[in-house]
């Protein structure tokens, strides 16, 4: 996954960060709902700590933010 974002331009990693798709979620979304937590850590690694807040508070179809996803697979 490392390799695949550091192929991308910044345009390109914030693009796969915050698109959703047709139920709302995002990569984060999907990384957090199947465990996987170097996944999360090397998309939020990419981000600026300004841009690290907003997925905080993205929602999926069903409400969920990628951290609650995440809490439910601990």
């Amino acid at each position: 996954m490392k390799n695949l974002l550091d192929s991308l331009t910044p345009e390109q990693q914030l693009q796969l960060v915050f698109t959703k798709d047709s139920g709302g979620n995002t990569a984060l979304h999907y990384a957090a709902q199947n465990g996987h937590t170097e996944t999360l850590k090397t998309l939020l690694d990419n981000l600026t700590p300004e841009q690290q807040l907003k997925p905080r508070s993205i929602q999926n179809a069903e409400g969920k933010t990628a951290y609650q996803e995440a809490l439910r697979q601990t």
